[in-house]
């Protein structure tokens, strides 16, 4: 019986559990309306777009880890959750230091960085695409305070979230 070579069999591994990851993620029962089938279409895609940019994209047993891929799946399903980096990283039974390289070998940025990133990405899709009060996009985000939440989307965005929809809704060409 032949043996892989380590770095063929870490790629089939990295793949295998991205694979799994992914099909679970379609599976499961909460998938099914056309909503819930928006969001998981735009975390992959997000997830992509991030992987591409880090230079992540080949998935070739050196740039992937199977811990970092499920921290970043974990964080892509939980955003609306509070989530600590240090929980993650107990649960997964990694130390936070050695989570937070591998996120950032991941997508290219720290983990809090990437949880943001993931919620004001959600948080742009829904102030642009309903009429969900602005405290709710917020509880829908992850945040508990619409304050809170209000002053991160101007700070990544530079403007407020009130703002922005009413750009996106005028087809005002709002560069975010």
């Amino acid at each position: 019986m032949e043996t892989m070579p380590m770095d063929e069999e870490r790629k089939s591994t990295g793949q295998d559990e991205l694979k799994q990851h992914i099909e679970e993620m379609l599976r499961q029962e909460n998938r099914k309306t056309p909503e819930t089938l928006r969001e998981t279409a735009w975390l992959l895609e997000s997830l992509a777009a991030l992987m591409e940019q880090s230079g992540s994209g080949d998935i070739d047993g050196e740039k992937v880890s199977a811990y970092g891929i499920y921290a970043v799946k974990y964080i892509q399903t939980h955003f609306k959750e509070k989530i600590r980096i240090r929980d993650l990283a107990e649960h997964i039974g990694v130390s936070r230091s050695y989570l937070t390289q591998l996120i950032q070998k991941e997508v290219g940025m720290s983990p809090q960085e990437y949880l943001t990133s993931v919620r004001m990405g959600y948080a742009k899709q829904h102030l642009s695409k309903t009429d969900d009060l602005i405290r709710d996009v917020a509880a829908g985000c992850g945040y508990e305070d619409a304050l809170a939440f209000s002053k991160a989307f101007k700070r990544n965005f530079g403007i407020s979230p009130s703002e922005y929809r009413s750009q996106s809704r005028n087809g005002e060409n709002t560069r975010i």
